[in-house]
């Protein structure tokens, strides 16, 4: 009988461990902003690193938030550590028994950097100075033996502008620092790195010169920080989104994604690109990585069957705002799948980004991000954590899984087309349309790329002409929808 009794509890257990529980939730940190950047399991823990600010719109100060929850995505407990703000995506890592977080002050009171020890249990067990400089601004943390490694980046208020490797002790005494640099520089942020042990790291730098050139450049660096070689990744002048991951198989290859592209210009539209490099630093391959119109790719992961799944955000032309964005593919490039995240329980017009991700032991995926705490839409200052856990091909309802959008759209284009012109705009936006039958009333909403609205217009005659002098510069969404329930939505540049 207790054989029988043990093989039930045992079968329980193991189908309570690996039961696939999908969910999107959202968790309040802090009053204020609560922008999740890097998830950790740990055991049956999940831990998810944000930052942003604490206190009312009215009076904040910078922090970063730490929540735990279990798989099931219950709260466990959270904590906000004030006045210190968490640089780089880079700058946390996680050991068998502690979070390490190197954290900055950017109050009015400038201090150094700072590291932060904190034990599974939601504990601040230590805290102390890293290093004695107020320029110096951490983007790299790694726990090693004895002591710590830190990539730093010097910024434009220092005298010098210089990379650099640094070792701390256990006592998180500075042991070493070795500096590396190309040219004269007027900013130097290393985004992401790789570590390899005994044969050093590589990292990527992105920077930008007294020509005010911005350049990304991937550095392979030995075990103390010597620059071995260079490779300048898109070019002498090309911009890239600072969101890049750096993945590597050993005795294979590194792999690399990356956005380029101008969120503000139609002309050069943002495109997520994939790239291979051999363990040398030469470029083997290039592939462009998403389908779906003005969807990018902000960080990724590698999954236990050697495929990457993509983290960002994309838009949706029946829902204004940005969204949660996920993807799958190959190691070489080939796209599996692809799907848009709309959670729209929390607010009427969702700005829902998705900053990172990793694999549960089942083959779950678990997502962080941020996402509107009320009916606001303004993600800068009014925000939670959000925290998503699909299946391993993406899909939150496992009713709705071949659906790439959560959203069934009223085609407009079998009888009713909408052009935007001029588009850059300067001052008059004109909205045209035709094959029309009837003449329809609509309501034209206009929303800038956080999703607040703008101004609302009904309109029944096209052409019709719109000022939008009183628009800040940069990039909005233009909403169409008659009482029929079609929409259409476009999107416009205001220069």
């Amino acid at each position: 009988m207790k054989r029988i009794l043990l093989f039930f509890t045992i079968f329980l257990f193991i189908t309570t461990a690996f039961s696939q529980t999908t969910y999107s939730n959202s968790y309040d940190i802090e009053e204020s902003s609560d922008n999740a950047f890097r998830v950790f399991q740990k055991d049956s823990l999940i831990f998810t690193v944000s930052l942003g600010f604490c206190g009312t719109i009215n009076s904040f100060v910078d922090c970063t938030g730490i929540l735990c929850t279990n798989l099931a995505g219950e709260e466990q407990w959270k904590m906000a550590i004030d006045s210190a703000r968490w640089i780089g995506a880079n700058a946390v890592t996680i050991t068998e028994d502690y979070l390490y977080l190197a954290l900055q002050s950017r109050s009015i009171s400038y201090q150094g950097p700072q590291i932060y020890k904190v034990d599974f249990l939601g504990n601040l067990v230590d805290s102390a100075n890293i290093i004695d400089e107020e320029d110096f601004l951490v983007y790299g943390l790694h726990k090693v033996e004895n002591g710590f490694k830190l990539y730093v980046g010097k910024t434009d208020d220092a005298p010098e502008i210089y990379g650099a490797l640094v070792y701390l002790n256990e006592d998180y005494e500075q042991v070493s620092l070795q500096r590396y640099t190309f040219e004269e520089m007027i900013q130097f942020i290393p985004v992401t790195m790789v570590e390899l042990g005994e044969e050093g790291s590589n990292v990527i730098v992105v920077y930008a010169g007294t020509d005010e050139l911005i350049r990304t450049t991937m550095i392979r660096l030995d075990p103390v920080g010597n620059v071995l070689w260079t490779y300048p990744m898109l070019g002498e002048n090309a911009t890239a989104n600072c969101n890049i991951k750096l993945i590597h198989i050993p005795n294979e290859a590194f792999y690399v994604n990356f956005i380029v592209g101008n969120a503000f210009e139609p002309l050069d539209p943002l495109r997520a690109k994939f790239a291979k490099f051999s363990e040398d630093g030469d470029l083997i391959w290039s592939r462009n990585l998403n389908s779906i119109d003005d969807s990018s790719i902000r960080t990724s992961f590698l999954t236990s069957n050697q495929e990457v799944v993509g983290v960002g955000v994309a838009t949706v032309d029946s829902i204004p705002g940005l969204h949660g964005y996920i993807n799958r593919f190959d190691l070489e490039g080939n796209l599996l799948w692809e799907r848009i995240i709309v959670e729209t329980d929390f607010s009427i017009n969702p700005v829902n980004f998705l900053h990172g991700g990793i694999e549960l032991d089942n083959s779950d995926l678990i997502f962080c991000g941020l996402i509107p705490d009320d009916n606001s839409g303004t993600p800068a200052l009014t925000s939670n954590t959000w925290l998503v856990r699909t299946t391993s091909d993406g899909c939150l309802d496992l009713d709705d899984c071949d659906n790439l959008t959560p959203t069934e759209e009223v085609s407009l284009l079998a009888q009713k087309d909408f052009i935007l012109y001029p588009n850059p705009t300067d001052a008059y936006l004109t909205i045209d349309a035709d094959n029309f039958s009837n003449q329809d009333d609509w309501n034209i909403r206009i929303f800038n790329a956080s999703g607040q609205l703008e101004s609302t217009n009904q309109v029944s005659d096209f052409p019709y002409q719109i000022n939008t002098e009183n628009l800040a510069f940069g990039f909005y969404f233009l909403e169409l929808e008659n009482k029929k329930g079609a929409r259409k939505m476009l999107k416009f540049v205001r220069q």
